[in-house]
C-alpha cells in the first residue's frame, strides 16, 4: 500500500507525463496512483483526460462525471468533459456546458479557445465566435484568439471586412504563423484579390509549402504561384498535392 506521499507524487509524475503525451506512462502512473483507491477522484480526473486524448471519449466521459460527483472539476477537465459529451452524441449537455464555461471567470484565454473549439464542433460557430471574443477579451494580444474569431465570424457569414479585419490582427500579432498567412491568402483568393494574396506566400520556403495540411488550402496556395508565374514553387505544391491523401483538410 502506497503512503498519501508517495501517491502524490506519482501523481505529480502521472500529470506530468500527461502533459509532455507521454500518455501510455501517465496512465500506467495514474493506475498506480489508484490501485488502493479506484475512487480517488483526482486519479479518476486525470485518467479522464488520458483516456480522451487516447481517443477513448466514453471511459472518458464516466471517469470524468464520477470525479464531478466527489469534487470540483478543474477547468481543463470541465472543458474536457464538455468536448467528450460531444464525442458521444450528447450534444445538448455539451452545449450547456461550454455556453456556461463562456462567462467562467477561472477559464484563461487558450482554454477558452478550446470551449470554441467544442462549441464548433457540434455545429454552434455563433457560440464559438462568443467564446473567442472573450478570449480576447481576456488577452488581446493573444493571435490566435483573434485568428479563430475570424475563423468562426466567417463559419457564421459575417461580413467579409471583419472576418479579413480579424485575420490581419492576428498576423500583425505573430507575423511568422504560416496559417494565419495562408488563411488570409486564401480569403484574399475567394475574392479574387490574388495579387495581395500572392504577397502573403510569395517568401515560403519547399518545408513550408510541404507542411500545409489542408488539400484546400495547398490548392490555392499553389494556384498562386501559378497565377504569379512563380513555377519552382507551383511544382513543389503541386508535388506535394500527388502524395497527399484525398479528402485531407482543415
Amino acid at each position: 500500500m502506497e503512503s498519501t506521499e508517495q501517491i502524490a507524487d506519482l501523481r505529480l509524475k502521472a500529470r506530468k507525463a500527461y502533459e509532455s503525451g507521454q500518455l501510455k506512462e501517465a496512465k500506467r502512473l495514474v493506475e498506480q496512483c489508484m490501485a488502493d483507491d479506484a475512487s480517488d477522484p483526482r486519479g479518476q480526473e486525470l485518467l479522464g483526460l488520458i483516456q480522451y486524448l487516447s481517443g477513448f471519449y466514453g471511459r472518458s466521459v464516466a471517469l470524468l462525471e464520477s470525479a464531478s460527483l466527489l469534487v470540483p472539476l478543474r477547468p481543463a477537465a470541465r472543458v474536457c468533459l464538455a468536448h467528450g459529451y460531444g464525442k458521444v452524441g450528447r450534444t445538448e449537455l455539451s452545449c450547456d456546458l461550454l455556453e456556461e464555461m463562456i462567462r467562467d471567470e477561472q477559464i484563461p484565454a487558450p482554454l477558452m479557445l478550446q470551449v470554441a473549439v467544442g462549441l464548433n464542433n457540434i455545429g454552434r460557430p455563433d457560440l464559438a465566435v462568443c467564446a473567442s471574443r472573450r478570449a480576447i477579451e481576456l488577452a488581446p494580444q493573444y493571435a490566435q484568439a483573434w485568428y479563430d474569431t475570424s475563423f468562426y465570424t466567417g463559419k457564421c457569414g459575417g461580413s467579409i471586412d471583419t472576418v479579413e479585419s480579424h485575420a490581419r490582427r492576428a498576423l500583425a500579432l505573430d507575423p511568422e504563423a504560416l496559417q494565419y498567412r495562408i488563411g488570409l491568402a486564401g480569403l484574399l483568393s475567394r475574392q479574387e484579390r490574388l495579387g495581395e494574396a500572392h504577397e502573403l506566400v510569395q517568401d515560403l520556403t519547399k518545408s513550408e509549402i510541404e507542411s500545409i495540411g489542408c488539400r484546400t488550402c495547398l490548392q490555392r496556395v499553389t494556384d498562386l504561384y501559378e497565377f504569379a508565374r512563380d513555377y519552382r514553387r507551383a511544382v513543389i505544391g503541386r508535388q506535394r498535392l500527388v502524395v497527399m491523401p484525398e479528402g485531407e483538410g482543415c
